[in-house]
């Protein structure tokens, strides 16, 4: 039996790969010039969703079991679960059962252990640094100056930004100011009705989790 992480480790890379798969069809599709360009931008979505969730639910018009056979192989959650019928994908196949996982050698128990440890340092790493590089933002930013609503203004920053989630504030650069900011309010105000900055931290921490995967930052 394999310890935890391994196994953790063993699902994350499945769905790397899935992701994977899944948003080389969204590339393949963007060249289909009569698929509205609006379309292929929520069809973006998708890989993002393989790799933040390792499973989808099981019925014989899902997406992953018509793949299933042709490039994802899927595996079923126990039937003696009480959970729906899910299906988990896995691509890797180097198990002999799932739940919990038997490896088919001890050569490749082995290697998962180990590339789990290695995976689980950069990824704590990165989410750390991530956060480290947010506090320190956070306190260059400060003595923001406020102007009205929730517009401010630093002389920190170089072109105009929205920093924060729950209660996002609008920070202007001091040189634009005295300009003209109806547009480049409305721009920033855009952002914030898109919830643009919780899409953009959903997105670092599954770069980080998935760190070893050079297209997940594409997604």
């Amino acid at each position: 039996m394999s310890a935890l992480p391994a196994d953790i480790f063993y699902w994350v890379l499945n769905m790397s790969i899935t992701a994977t798969l899944v948003g080389a069809v969204v590339l393949i599709l963007r060249r289909i010039k009569h698929i509205p360009r609006t379309a292929i931008y929520a069809l973006w979505i998708l890989p993002l969703i393989r790799l933040i969730i390792p499973f989808s639910f099981g019925s014989k018009y899902s997406i992953m079991n018509l793949l299933d056979g042709i490039a994802i192989k899927t595996v079923p959650l126990p039937k003696e679960s009480l959970a729906p019928y899910l299906l988990y994908s896995n691509s890797i196949r180097a198990a002999d059962s799932y739940f919990p996982i038997t490896y088919k050698t001890n050569v490749l128990e082995g290697v998962f252990k180990i590339a789990s440890v290695v995976w689980i340092i950069i990824a704590v790493s990165a989410i750390l640094t991530s956060i480290t590089l947010y506090a320190v933002t956070k306190s260059e930013i400060k003595d923001a100056q406020h102007l009205k609503d929730n517009v401010y203004v630093s002389g920190k920053l170089l072109s105009p930004a929205v920093f924060g989630i729950f209660r996002p504030k609008i920070i202007l650069p001091d040189y634009l100011k005295d300009e003209n900011m109806e547009y480049i309010l409305m721009h920033e105000s855009i952002h914030i009705r898109r919830a643009d900055n919780l899409w953009r931290v959903v997105a670092v921490l599954t770069c980080c989790i998935h760190w070893f995967n050079p297209f997940s930052g594409c997604f």
